[in-house]
């Protein structure tokens, strides 16, 4: 997802932005691990901002992107924690749930069946 800025924002914000697009090439390419540091970067550059540049569309980007990249790595707790910080993917929830839930059964199930 991309993200207008407007003209007065600054280097901080920029590079944010600059973080997140390179988030989404990098997922595109399969490189998840660094797609998901680039996210976790751009999430760093706008809560240290202290302009009074508007960032809740940024964040609520870098969060989203994050948890996409956190899905991918199969750490689904840590996607839906990004996920709930992001406002746009709440819809994502229950099935993110639903799919943690089935891996911790699974994990369960391997283990009383070693024993």
């Amino acid at each position: 997802m991309e993200i207008e800025l407007a003209d007065k924002a600054t280097p901080l914000i920029r590079i944010a932005q600059l973080k997140i697009n390179l988030c989404a090439v990098l997922s595109h390419a399969g490189k998840h691990e660094l797609a998901r540091d680039f996210a976790k970067g751009a999430i760093e550059n706008v809560e240290n901002d202290e302009s009074e540049s508007p960032k809740d569309d940024l964040l609520t980007t870098a969060y989203y992107n994050l948890g996409v990249e956190y899905e991918y790595l199969h750490d689904l707790s840590a996607a839906k924690d990004c996920f709930k910080k992001s406002k746009l993917a709440k819809d994502f929830l229950p099935e993110i749930e639903s799919r943690s839930a089935e891996i911790e059964h699974r994990k369960l199930t391997r283990l009383t069946q070693r024993h």
